[in-house]
C-alpha cells in the first residue's frame, strides 16, 4: 500500500511539473533562477513577424546570462512534425565590447526583439546565479505562433 501511495504522489508531482499552456497545447513556460520568459507578437514585416521576448528577473538576486553581443544568448526551437527541433540562434552574435555575462538585477527585466517566419516556436536562455556562470539552467518560454 505504501508503494502505491509513493507512485501516486510521484505521478501527481510529474503532472504538476508538466504544466501546459492552454492556448497552444504545448508545455508551458519554465523558470530558472527566478527568471521567466514571455513573448509578444508584434507587427508583420517583409521578412517575417516581429516578436518581443521579455526576460524578467522576479527574484531577490541578480541573474546572469551568456552574451550574444550586448544581449543574452537566446536559442530558438521550432515545433515540426510533433517535436521540438533546433535550439539554435536565429540572430548573429556580434562581438561584445564589455566582457562577462549580461546581468539583470533583482526585479529587473529586458526586452529583445527578433523576427520569425511562420511557424510555432519557443525560446530558451541559459540562466546562472553567479558571474562565472557556474550553475546554468535553461528558462523556457511558452510556445508561440508566428502567423
Amino acid at each position: 500500500m505504501r508503494s502505491v501511495l509513493l507512485v501516486a504522489a510521484g505521478l501527481a508531482l510529474s503532472a504538476a511539473a508538466c504544466s501546459r499552456d492552454l492556448t497552444s497545447g504545448m508545455p508551458g513556460p519554465v523558470t530558472s533562477h527566478d527568471v521567466a520568459i514571455t513573448t509578444r507578437l508584434g507587427g508583420r514585416g517583409p521578412i517575417g513577424d516581429t516578436v518581443t521576448i521579455h526576460i524578467a528577473n522576479t527574484g531577490t538576486s541578480a541573474a546572469y546570462f551568456p552574451q550574444c553581443g550586448n544581449q543574452p544568448l537566446l536559442l530558438t526551437q521550432q515545433f515540426v512534425n510533433g517535436q521540438w527541433i533546433g535550439g539554435v540562434q536565429n540572430f548573429m552574435c556580434l562581438s561584445s565590447v564589455v566582457p562577462g555575462p549580461v546581468i539583470v538585477p533583482p526585479g529587473g527585466a529586458l526586452d529583445v526583439v527578433r523576427v520569425y517566419q511562420p511557424g510555432r516556436y519557443r525560446v530558451s536562455v541559459s540562466v546562472a546565479s553567479d558571474f562565472n556562470l557556474s550553475d546554468p539552467t535553461p528558462a523556457l518560454s511558452a510556445a508561440f505562433d508566428a502567423p
